[in-house]
C-alpha cells in the first residue's frame, strides 16, 4: 500500500477550496473556516457541525435508538461478531493503513475495536446524528475525531487509508454519493471496507422500523463500487447461520 502520498486536504462545502494541513494536525480543527470563503462549521459540545440541519432528523434513523443500542452493543454476539470480522478484514487487506475513519460511527463500539486493533496515526468517526456522537464522546479516547456531517458530502480529500461503513448504505437513498465521497476521502492506495443487509427477500417489518431504503443482491454493491471508482479485492456474505431454511 502506498500512504501519504498526498496532503490531506479538508474540502470548504460552501465553496469547494482545498485547504492542505500537516499530516499531524486534525483533520477538522476547532473553529476551522475556509481561507477562501470564510465558510466554517458551527461547534456543539465539542464536535464540529458540517451537516446542522440534518443532524438528529428521523433521516436514515431514528436517534432516539442510540441510547438502545449503547445497552447491546458491547455483548450481543451479533456485534461482537461483526468487530471481529471487521478488524480481520483490516489487519487483512490493509494492514499498513494508519489514518480511519469510520463514516456512521454511532456510539463508537467500532471505532473502539478499531482502535484496539493497532497503533493508529489518526481515527476519526463521523455521524449524521450528533446525539450518537455525544454517546461516544464519553467513551473514546479523546485524540478520536468526531464530526458531525452528511457522508454524501465528506469535507475532506486525501486524507484516510482507510474508511469503512458498517450497516450505513442501506439508510441511504443515494448511495452512491457516500461511496464517491468516501472514495475521494481516501488517499492513494487506501481502501475502504463495506458492510450491508443482503438478500431483498428477507425484507420485513424490521428493515422498515429501521429506516432502510434497499437490500442488496450479491453483485449490486460490487457494481456501485466499481463505477465509484474502487477495485473489489474480497466479497463474502457473513452470519449466514441465521438464514432462514
Amino acid at each position: 500500500m502506498n500512504v501519504g502520498i498526498a496532503a490531506p486536504e479538508p474540502l470548504c462545502l460552501a465553496c469547494g477550496a482545498r485547504d492542505p494541513i500537516r499530516s499531524d494536525d486534525p483533520v477538522w480543527p476547532m473553529g476551522w473556516h475556509c481561507p477562501a470563503c470564510g465558510q466554517g462549521a458551527p461547534e456543539s459540545e465539542g464536535i464540529l457541525m458540517f451537516a446542522p440541519k440534518l443532524a438528529d432528523t428521523v433521516s436514515g434513523f431514528d436517534p432516539v435508538f442510540f441510547a438502545r443500542l449503547a445497552e447491546t452493543e458491547a455483548a450481543h454476539f451479533w456485534f461482537v461478531a461483526r468487530n471481529e470480522l471487521i478488524v480481520g478484514l483490516a489487519n487483512r487487506f490493509f494492514p499498513s493503513a494508519k489514518r480511519y475513519l469510520k463514516i456512521g460511527c454511532g456510539n463508537g463500539a467500532v471505532l473502539r475495536a478499531i482502535a484496539a486493533s493497532r497503533r493508529w496515526e489518526r481515527l476519526a468517526g463521523s455521524d449524521l446524528h450528533s446525539t450518537g456522537l455525544k454517546l461516544a464522546r464519553a467513551h473514546l479516547p479523546r485524540d478520536i475525531e468526531l464530526v458531525q456531517m452528511d457522508a454524501r458530502a465528506i469535507p475532506v480529500v486525501n486524507a484516510f487509508d482507510l474508511t469503512g461503513a458498517f450497516d450505513i448504505l442501506e439508510h441511504v437513498a443515494d448511495d452512491e454519493a457516500v461511496l464517491r465521497s468516501l472514495r475521494a476521502a481516501i488517499a492513494k492506495g487506501g481502501g475502504t471496507i463495506i458492510a450491508v443487509p443482503q438478500h431483498p427477500s428477507l425484507w420485513s417489518r424490521a428493515d422498515e422500523i429501521g429506516h432502510h431504503q434497499r437490500r442488496y443482491r450479491r453483485g449490486g454493491l460490487e457494481g456501485k463500487l466499481r463505477r465509484s471508482g474502487f477495485d473489489i479485492l474480497f466479497s463474502s456474505s457473513f452470519m449466514a447461520i441465521l438464514l432462514p431454511r
